[in-house]
């Protein structure tokens, strides 16, 4: 099983395996005219949809001055900021919440929450019957996925291309297929400047089907500047000004003739996608977009853009928010897209800030960010040096009000990190954020110790690295100093190591009122473990922590002034998935020995929680399901708990999609399909009597079905590819934290 460390490493190095895929140059932009409207205590940028440009009303300074924000007057005005406040990446002002206490509040109010059968409107969420959805966090607001059916036909994602398949009773027929790249590679409906990295995601909504595509910048031909350098890397065709700039883009189509899908429109913000939501046909998108080496006289080296059907505009001033000290060239972008129209119906950009989770309640986008504080500082003791290393970390979350067009509320700041978007929640007005916090210090004494120091080299005598025959490794060792040339001056350096360190691990949970302040937390919970899956249901929030065992919480948050612990059951292993099944609660992790495990637990009427059943898959080490929540269908109602896995067994790779019965009592194998040695994403959906598996292989990708009574193979349904599909050496696939 892996360590927390290990993971993270390898996330990281997929984080520089996706950066050298972001090559780009910025098209030129022109002017975009947005209005601003600044109510008390909000900040609101909007545009109407296909009318003329709006001219921005006067902002009153006082409004802006006793929120501690700023918005821009005009690009100068933006510049002058980031310069003369220089680059800090730990500062931010936007209405900070830290321990209870309030910098500013910018709430505009809380409206009661919706029961979970009624929308924001009030209106009765019918649920749907016949096919299966998205596996989504909030009813009502859809979320991206890699395929989705709306009862009659699957809609699914290949290589360069989207299938359109009609589904009877698992008996396949390709309706039409339609290009997101084009025979040279690039991102159709882009003007021939974007290309992809990470598989799109799409979204149904009616007649409209959307396709959002994290991209990179690439401009064509004559556009190429000369090569350059930077740091000592070679980047080729890039101006300095444009380096690693990214887009997100959205492309909608009319797809009420299924066999002649017609695209409408295409929209886009400038940064690196941090996700997407739709609800009551708008949908919402998040980037975080960076800037280097700006320039005063070119405001594309600082501003973002917004593009729509493949014009790009540079983001009005007025529609840029910043605090006190957010001085570095870095923005939140967020937009509404009008998925009808395609139009941009709302965008705000917010300087200084980026994100990496979104979540979004029924009124409200919650955006966080987790800043990392590292410190060291030197005193002297007995002769030594004493360097002290500290490192933490913190995570800011922001609320953006969705109600009537996008409007920044406010913010908190809390200890630690979050897992995923899961962690963080919103009911009854109250948002309720678990995190896990580790603080790690470090004290390290060194000294330099000349030839005719005896006493020093008395107390810590010299030794042999190479024949050291002692029981124990002394706690200090000896260096040479060098003198400019390389040469050793007779002098060496003590280092005496790590006395004093420690690493401190805990998770916290907050409680955070409309303002955004502090009204309840529980603290220091499961001491040396981190969170491994989260999820709220209504005042119940339920959480598990893992390092030897693995504790599952159950919190009663009824009182959000007082949350307290009703249960903690701990068990061997852990869940890094939680989801209401029917009355039960099911668990989707790994055993200790690092095997995928599902648990079942119940709950009685004290809350105590009992594990009433487990499914271990022998070898079977990994899952998309325990990062990705799209990737297990789990439904009460048909007694059924799908996902794919990755096994080693006897040196033998193979990729299989698994279907769980439940019967009430326990776990049973129903259904295991061989998807032979690699995958790049599989997910389940089913439609009547049958089930749907699709596939995104490594080369093959199609959609198999089987009937669900018998669990025979019904057919299998190859999806298209485009042209332009090896362009690039195709599209990078990774994982999504969401």
């Amino acid at each position: 099983m892996k360590t927390y460390e290990e993971m993270t490493g390898e996330v990281l190095e997929k984080v520089k395996r996706e950066k050298k895929r972001r090559r780009g140059i910025a098209a030129r932009i022109a002017s975009l005219s947005l209005a601003l409207v600044i109510g008390l205590g909000t900040i609101t940028a909007y545009k109407l949809v296909g009318g003329d440009p709006v001219k921005a009303p006067t902002v009153d300074p006082a409004v802006t001055e006793s929120a501690g924000l700023s918005v821009g007057r005009d690009y100068g005005d933006i510049f002058s900021h980031i310069k003369e406040n220089g680059r800090d990446y730990n500062v931010s002002k936007y209405g900070v919440t830290m321990d209870g206490a309030v910098s500013n509040d910018l709430s505009t109010g809380v409206k009661e929450a919706p029961t979970e059968t009624e929308n924001s409107r009030g209106e009765v969420i019918e649920k749907p019957s016949g096919h299966s959805e998205t596996n989504v966090q909030v009813a009502g607001i859809d979320e991206a996925d890699l395929v989705k059916t709306d009862g009659e036909y699957v809609y699914a994602v290949g290589h360069g291309a989207v299938t359109v398949i009609s589904a009877k009773d698992g008996v396949m027929e390709k309706a039409s297929s339609f290009d997101y790249v084009d025979e040279n590679g690039y991102v159709v409906g882009s003007g021939e400047v974007l290309r992809t990295y990470g598989t799109p995601e799409i979204y149904l909504d009616g007649d409209r089907l959307v396709i959002v595509i994290r991209a990179y910048e690439r401009a064509k031909g004559e556009d190429q500047p000369n090569d350059i350098q930077i740091d000592g890397d070679i980047y080729v065709g890039i101006p300095y000004r444009y380096f690693n700039h990214d887009s997100y883009f959205t492309a909608i189509y009319d797809i009420a003739d299924k066999a002649e899908p017609r695209l409408v429109g295409t929209a886009s913000i400038s940064g690196s996608g941090i996700s997407s939501r739709l609800k009551d046909g708008k949908l919402y998108i998040s980037a975080s977009d960076w800037y280097y080496n700006s320039d005063a006289d070119i405001p594309e080296t600082f501003i973002p853009s917004i593009c729509a059907n493949g014009d790009s505009a540079l983001v009005e001033p007025g529609c840029i928010v910043y605090g006190e000290g957010e001085n570095d060239c870095k923005y939140l972008n967020l937009a509404e897209i009008d998925v009808q129209s395609a139009a941009v119906t709302s965008n705000l950009s917010l300087l200084g800030y980026t994100g990496d989770l979104m979540y979004q309640s029924e009124e409200n986008i919650y955006v966080s960010r987790t800043e990392y504080d590292s410190s060291s500082v030197e005193t002297q003791e007995d002769g030594f040096t004493v360097t002290t290393f500290s490192d933490s970390s913190c995570t800011e979350i922001l609320k953006i009000s969705t109600a009537g067009g996008l409007s920044l509320v406010g913010s908190a700041k809390v200890d630690g990190h979050l897992l995923n978007s899961l962690s963080m929640d919103e009911y009854d007005g109250y948002l309720r954020v678990v995190c896990s916090v580790r603080n790690y210090e470090s004290v390290d004494k060194w000294r330099e110790v000349g030839e005719n120091d005896k006493e020093v080299y008395e107390k810590y005598p010299l030794y042999d690295w190479d024949n050291f025959e002692g029981d124990e490794w002394p706690n200090y060792y000896y260096e040479p100093v060098y003198d400019d040339n390389g040469n050793e001056t007779g002098t060496m350096r003590l280092y005496i190591e790590s006395e004093g360190s420690g690493n401190e691990m805990y998770n916290q949970l907050y409680v955070l009122d409309s303002a955004m302040k502090v009204t309840g937390k529980l603290e220091k919970l499961a001491p040396d473990e981190r969170i491994y899956s989260c999820r709220f249901e209504g005042a119940n929030g339920y959480f598990v922590t893992y390092r030897e065992t693995d504790p599952l919480f159950h919190v009663d948050l009824s009182d959000p002034a007082a949350p307290r612990i009703v249960d903690e059951l701990k068990l061997p292993g852990h869940s890094d998935y939680l989801q209401r099944f029917g009355s039960l609660m099911l668990g989707f992790g790994q055993t200790d020995e690092g095997e995928i495990k599902l648990s079942m637990f119940s709950e009685d009427e004290s809350g105590a929680m009992t594990e009433l059943s487990t499914f271990v898959i022998p070898h079977a080490m990994y899952s998309d399901a325990l990062y990705e929540r799209h990737a297990i269908l789990a439904d009460a109602d048909r007694g059924i708990i799908c996902f794919g896995t990755e096994s080693w067994d006897n040196d033998v790779f193979r990729t299989d999609y698994f279907i769980i019965s439940w019967n009430g009592q326990s776990f049973t194998l129903a259904k295991r399909v061989d998807l032979g040695e690699g995958a790049e994403a599989m997910r389940g959906l089913f439609i009547d009597g049958c089930f749907y598996v699709y596939h995104l292989g490594y080369g093959e990708q199609n959609v198999r079905s089987f009937d669900l009574s018998t669990f025979e193979d019904v057919d299998v349904q190859e999806l298209a590819s485009s042209a332009g599909w090896e362009k690039e050496g195709g599209i990078f696939w990774d994982v999504v934290y969401k």
